[in-house]
């Protein structure tokens, strides 16, 4: 049942992305109160070139605040914050697979290069309506 739900909130975080191809997502989980996650968010989210190398792959990144959406920590089995998870989806078979986590705060550069490390190449941007 777990299973299930679980990918019915992937079937539903991916909805709004181009039906057809792998999807590629890193979902960053924080709250208001840890110092860490707000260095994170003040620091390393808002590097232009991390901006820019989550935009070239074509990558979904949601925040996600464990205080207002507590039933993600445990589907996620998420222990200690700030922690990331980097995910590939398929939405034509319905599996996704977490490629890597990490736990803590990240610096841009690292960051960066778990990205490029995990989803080699650019995706071509689909101009769809």
């Amino acid at each position: 049942m777990k299973r299930i739900f679980l990918t019915l909130c992937i079937i539903l975080l991916f909805a709004t992305i181009t039906i057809g191809a792998e999807k590629r997502a890193i979902l960053c989980f924080s709250a208001q109160w840890c110092k860490p996650c707000q260095q994170l968010k003040c620091t390393t989210l808002i590097d232009p070139k991390v901006k820019k190398t989550i935009k070239n792959k074509d990558i979904r990144f949601e925040i996600i605040d464990i205080d207002k959406n507590p039933k993600y920590t445990s589907i996620w089995k998420i222990r200690s914050i700030p922690a990331m998870k980097f995910i590939v989806y398929d939405d034509k078979t319905f599996k996704s697979k977490i490629l890597s986590s990490t736990l803590g705060y990240i610096s841009a550069k690292s960051l960066i290069e778990r990205i490029d490390k995990l989803y080699k190449g650019e995706k071509e941007n689909d101009s769809g309506p």
